[in-house]
């Protein structure tokens, strides 16, 4: 396929559907070019005699020319708006669906990169493919060919500083260049980064500081970006600067005057006029190869991506009922190809506040996430009321569980906006109320962004309370809280499992908080629990 795509399924599936549009605009591409060379050719009859006729003929190849060219641009980026739209989607799509352990890679600044940049190389390289497999192939092979017909062999000599300006473009400079273009591209994402993340902290913070964090990161940045672009013309300049005074014209007809001053005018008209065919195309590289190079680069990373293994779903449908019941047997939890937890047993039911303890990094969070669907990696089985959560439609699984990740961010918005995302249009005294038993008073007007760590903290334990989910899994919810808060929070919780028949699910360090549940599951590192 198309510049090395048959090795990337995903990719091919996506440009299918557009591969006709593309291919049409390509080939009005190949007959603006063709109709290009004759009106040039009709120039030089023009030349000959005959000026009336062949003015019209150039008049209209011309026309024909910018005709085709118009119909093959239209064309190109039309089928390449419909392919980069639905590769978007196909991106939003895997990142709604990727299991945690993956997801956890790829930072906001990779993400901005994949969805933005990668996106926009691969729009660059296919929606102006047509015309340049016109300008930098089709046309010089036709010129070539009438050059030699209206001419002589020796002609092929005056082709010579064009054909070198192309090796240089084609195999040295993207040698040279090819390690700064990936710097510079990294570069340029730790700035913006930088730049986001200090942006935010004066919003919320008012103040950051200058020896470390992102102003620090965003100067090393800088002066990172401005050394490698030293480096980049101290290593590229001397070539390029040889390979754009070849592209000259007095380069290529210093060879003309050179081999054919004494040559009569019906060939050394069309000597001049397409002795330069190699230099168009030589122009085109100099911006060219970048963006092939880039769009290839993008391809690779988009494809990486969309293969990663996402979550599956079931096909069953299942409601929450009065009295639930949450069964976990011989469970074997394996993350990154490691096994964190094997024969995990648990069971528990409606009215309980149920612990997770244990050492760090023996996956108790993993295994919330995976009661919650979202770490698709174990062996054994995970029952809601009898049913496997593998067999569970999405929407059933959403229904049932709730997960409460550690250190959780709140959205940009107003308190209740927060709120709303778990309450929906519920009425203001219900929100005031969960806030009342998360311990937090403030307003449902309030910047959430301007809150304490602690207030977020309890803004989104505030969301448990509003939600319609059989079982609340929270992890590590009162981290950020000093003991009395944290205490009467844990209490409000067991309150809200009895009174609205909740399963709530802590993973906790605290012993405090393991004496008032009513049973605990302690972790140990690779080993048999129960």
């Amino acid at each position: 396929m198309l510049l090395g795509f048959a090795k990337y399924k995903r990719l091919q599936r996506t440009l299918k559907p557009i591969s006709t549009e593309l291919l049409i605009g390509t080939l009005f591409s190949v007959c603006s070019g063709i109709a290009g060379v004759l009106a040039l050719l009709s120039v030089v009859k023009l030349l000959l005699g005959d000026a009336d006729k062949w003015l019209l003929i150039a008049c209209i190849s011309w026309l024909l020319a910018a005709t085709f060219a118009g119909i093959s641009a239209w064309l190109s980026h039309n089928a390449e708006a419909k392919f980069s739209a639905q590769l978007r989607i196909d991106i939003a799509r895997q990142l709604s669906f990727l299991p945690v352990h993956s997801l956890v890679k790829y930072r906001s600044d990779k993400l901005k990169k994949l969805i933005n940049d990668d996106v926009a190389n691969l729009h660059y390289m296919i929606a102006h493919l047509p015309s340049e497999l016109t300008v930098l192939f089709i046309i010089p092979l036709i010129t070539l060919g009438v050059l030699l017909y209206t001419t002589h062999i020796s002609a092929l000599v005056a082709l010579i500083p064009g054909g070198l300006a192309i090796l240089c473009y084609l195999f040295i400079i993207p040698r040279l260049a090819k390690k700064q273009v990936q710097e510079s591209t990294n570069v340029m994402a730790q700035i913006t980064s930088s730049v986001t993340e200090y942006s935010k902290g004066v919003l919320v913070c008012r103040t950051t500081p200058a020896a470390a964090g992102p102003l620090a990161r965003l100067k090393s940045a800088t002066t990172s970006f401005t050394h490698g672009m030293k480096n980049r013309v101290k290593r590229v300049a001397t070539i390029v600067a040889i390979a754009t005074a070849m592209l000259q014209a007095v380069a290529t007809y210093t060879l003309v005057y050179w081999i054919g001053s004494q040559w009569e005018i019906d060939s050394l008209a069309p000597l001049m006029l397409f002795s330069l065919v190699i230099v168009a195309p030589a122009l085109k590289l100099g911006h060219g190869l970048d963006y092939i190079y880039k769009g290839k680069m993008a391809a690779k990373d988009i494809e990486e991506f969309l293969n990663i293994p996402t979550l599956v779903f079931g096909e069953k449908e299942c409601a929450p009922i009065e009295s639930n019941k949450l069964v976990i047997s011989d469970l074997n939890l394996q993350i990154n190809n490691e096994l964190r937890q094997q024969s995990i047993n648990l069971s528990t039911q409606s009215g309980s506040l149920f612990v997770i303890s244990g050492q760090s990094g023996v996956g108790k969070s993993s295994l919330l996430r995976a009661i919650a669907g979202f770490e698709p990696a174990y062996s054994g089985g995970i029952f809601i009321n009898s049913e496997n959560i593998k067999h569970l439609t999405e929407h059933s699984l959403n229904k049932l569980v709730m997960l409460l990740p550690q250190g959780l961010s709140v959205l940009d918005a107003t308190v209740q906006d927060n709120l709303a995302l778990t309450g929906g249009r519920a009425a203001a005294n219900k929100y005031l109320s969960a806030l009342q038993s998360a311990q937090l008073n403030v307003g449902l007007s309030q910047q959430a962004s301007a809150l304490s760590g602690g207030e977020k903290q309890r803004l989104n334990l505030a969301r448990v309370f509003l939600s319609e989910a059989a079982i609340l899994l929270l992890d590590e919810p009162t981290s950020a809280l000093d003991d009395e808060t944290s205490m009467l929070i844990i209490q409000a919780l067991q309150q809200h499992a009895l009174k609205c028949n909740k399963i709530i699910i802590i993973v906790s360090h605290d012993p405090e908080i393991s004496l008032l549940a009513d049973d605990e599951l302690i972790l140990k590192s690779n080993q048999g629990v129960g």
